[in-house]
């Protein structure tokens, strides 16, 4: 493993004991930290770099002993995307090569039953970083928004080993419906 990504598993841990319970200081410490990372080069293994032409492609770099977090990379062909998916636990997200864009919904209903309402749009380039933290809606969609590979860096606040494709609820039966005026915006990138 590369010593820049053990330096930041480690600064990982240190996060966790130095902010305990409390979950925004602790996504907010992670967010800056991971922006620091995701903007070096050669920062993590080749084999977490590999993706699949058939699928966006996860690779699990690192859980916490105390289970406490996971960081996994994502790697994305051009037109690679989940499904409409929330989060179960908070996640950090740091675009380290390529672009990736996001849909942000809202979850709604009304006499014909259960919907969403897509409420914004975002884009994500190299070194820029975002975070969702739950119980707060967190619903959303993400892609490879370029040309070329995009390879993110997650961390979740969770053990998304054990939890595997339960660390989310699938929404994508759901009819969508877009709000007039949704916004559009970058994440947060370098700075």
């Amino acid at each position: 493993m590369p010593a820049a990504l053990t330096e930041f598993i480690n600064d990982l841990a240190d996060l966790h004991r130095r902010f305990g319970a409390d979950t925004d200081g602790l996504v907010a410490a992670t967010e800056a930290r991971l922006a620091t990372l995701v903007r070096e080069p050669g920062v993590l293994p080749a084999d977490a770099c590999a993706g699949s032409p058939e699928r966006y492609t996860q690779h699990i770099l690192h859980v916490a002993p105390d289970r406490s977090h996971s960081v996994v990379t994502l790697v994305w062909y051009p037109g690679q995307a989940t499904p409409i998916h929330d989060h179960v636990s908070w996640c950090v997200v740091g675009v380290h090569e390529g672009t990736e864009s996001q849909i942000l919904y809202h979850l709604a209903e009304d006499a014909g039953g259960a919907f969403l309402v897509e409420t914004g749009r975002e884009t994500a380039g190299q070194g820029s970083c975002s975070s969702l933290v739950p119980p707060a809606e967190n619903i959303h969609r993400v892609e490879n928004a370029g040309a070329v590979r995009a390879i993110s860096v997650h961390v979740y606040g969770a053990d998304i080993e054990r939890l595997g494709s339960s660390i989310n609820k699938t929404f994508d039966r759901l009819p969508v419906r877009e709000l007039a005026g949704a916004s559009r915006k970058a994440w947060r990138g370098p700075s």
